[in-house]
């Protein structure tokens, strides 16, 4: 199946721009894809799991990553990862 070849490859590091562009659809299309949402409004499906926000903290504060790369790695907006980072020190 195409999703599961996507979503590899999305996983992996490709860009959602890339991913776009290779298999001609919208980037909105891919991360609604990735995150196995439709065209519905944001739902809880779409929200980053709790082993990803630790994941994403995780690479920031250990892996040099700055929060704009984060932001396009995980498909979210900057304000989503200032957001999950503020939370994450807050809860340590």
């Amino acid at each position: 199946m195409q999703r599961n070849a996507l979503i590899t490859a999305f996983n992996a590091g490709v860009t959602q721009e890339t991913l776009a562009a290779e298999y001609g659809i919208s980037i909105r299309s891919i991360k609604r894809l990735v995150h196995g949402t439709s065209n519905r409004p944001q739902a809880t499906a779409n929200r980053l799991t709790p082993s990803q926000r630790e994941n994403l903290a995780h690479a920031f504060h250990t892996g040099g990553h700055t929060q704009h790369d984060l932001a396009r790695r995980y498909g979210v907006s900057l304000s989503t990862v200032k957001r999950i980072l503020r939370s994450q020190s807050t809860d340590e």
